[in-house]
């Protein structure tokens, strides 16, 4: 399901070779990718990559009315310090 995921968005966000992704997602071949990679989603890789089927997940500016920001909207504050827990995971 990872290598999927990762596959998916290398597919989504670039032009590397299907070959190349199916490489670096761990696949043996082409092939086995393909197969694999149609069964979960649906289509092919090619075809993922050229339907936009992943566009769904990128925000539009336009939508958002764009992502401006001047110094105008910039606040600068001073706050009180405090403790922050981090957990590795």
């Amino acid at each position: 399901r990872l290598r999927l995921h990762r596959a998916a968005g290398y597919l989504a966000n670039g032009s590397m070779p299907i070959a190349e992704i199916a490489e670096r997602s761990g696949y043996s071949s082409l092939q086995s990718f393909t197969r694999t990679f149609s069964a979960v989603f649906g289509m092919p890789p090619a075809l993922y990559r050229k339907a936009g089927t992943h566009s769904r997940f990128r925000p539009s500016l336009a939508d958002s009315g764009g992502c401006e920001m001047t110094m105008r909207d910039v606040v600068i504050r001073d706050i009180e310090g405090f403790d922050v827990l981090s957990v590795d995971h």
